[in-house]
């Protein structure tokens, strides 16, 4: 039988969302996965061309994903690991809903501050 799912609750999608606040890179790898879910690609791939920052700080933020179910690892060719999104459908919408606000505000104060 299997896991009975239940939704995120308001506490643990407020942290994620306060998570990215602090995490920019994150936000990054997470507004391009929302864009590109079936996306794939190593540490180097994502730094390059998904987000144009450095390695070391991008590696960084994907163990931070990782710590927290956004992205998962799927070893190819021996020790090399690519990234891809979590499957984990509650996550997503969570992590869509946090994204859609957040542009709202942005979209918001932009509009607010052409007058």
């Amino acid at each position: 039988m299997g896991r009975k799912r239940t939704p995120q609750s308001p506490a643990r999608q407020h942290h994620l969302a306060a998570f990215l606040e602090r995490n920019p890179i994150c936000l990054e790898i997470v507004t391009y996965l929302s864009r590109h879910a079936d996306a794939v690609d190593t540490a180097r791939g994502i730094a390059d061309w998904w987000i144009n920052r450095e390695t070391r700080p991008t590696e960084e933020a994907l163990v931070k994903l990782l710590k927290r179910g956004v992205v998962r690892p799927l070893a190819v060719q021996g020790t090399t690991c690519v990234y891809a999104y979590t499957k984990n459908r509650l996550l997503r919408r969570s992590l869509a809903r946090y994204l859609k606000s957040r542009s709202d505000r942005i979209g918001h104060r932009r509009r607010r501050g052409r007058r």
